[in-house]
């Protein structure tokens, strides 16, 4: 029991010295690609938001990008958001529905191509039916997936970076209470996919 109880002021200073020295490694983010969508196009207009004092307020230590999307049938919100100097900026979307008042009806995903795959979430509230999608991408691959979200980001943070590109998360919600027909906006606007 004496080996166990000294070798844990040892394992203490181990561990703080490799978490000084992870800091003097600081990992690149991703905040240059949350500019990589062109601002218009053939059918579509991007047009860039303010983040209101709530956003401002959960986003301090994250590069955040808020966009109005309108397309010639659909207006929707795009929100980007890079979590690489605060990855619990990062969270399950339908954590903050719940905490606003919508009761999740279904949560399912959407099969864009034979490699993509986003989060397609139902919510309601006082009648309101809506939709939102939501995905990650590190510029190359996109993914859905909360837990696999958090294993690239912490397998990133533990070989400083040469595991891949910071995953970004995009979520998109309607403008309006239209229903949004949402392959015809991803189909619309080329890139949105892989941020």
């Amino acid at each position: 029991m004496k080996a166990k109880s000294a070798m844990l002021p040892g394992l203490l200073l181990t561990a703080m010295a490799i978490g000084v020295v992870w800091d003097c490694f600081p990992l690149s983010d991703a905040s240059e690609r949350l500019n990589r969508t062109s601002s218009r196009g053939p059918g579509f207009v991007l047009t860039d938001l303010p983040l209101n004092k709530l956003e401002q307020q959960w986003y301090t230590n994250v590069s955040v990008k808020k966009y109005q999307l309108r397309t010639k049938q659909d207006t929707v919100l795009m929100t980007l958001v890079d979590g690489s100097h605060d990855r619990h900026a990062v969270h399950d979307p339908t954590y903050c529905l719940r905490g606003d008042g919508w009761v999740i009806q279904n949560s399912t995903t959407l099969q864009i191509d034979d490699s993509a795959e986003i989060s397609l979430i139902r919510v309601a509230r006082n009648g309101v039916v809506k939709e939102a999608v939501f995905w990650f991408s590190d510029g190359d691959q996109i993914f859905s997936s909360m837990t696999e979200y958090w294993w690239r980001c912490s397998l990133r943070r533990m070989t400083l970076g040469q595991s891949g590109d910071e995953p970004i998360f995009v979520m998109l919600q309607p403008a309006t209470d239209t229903p949004v027909h949402w392959r015809r906006v991803l189909e619309r606007v080329p890139g949105i996919l892989n941020q």
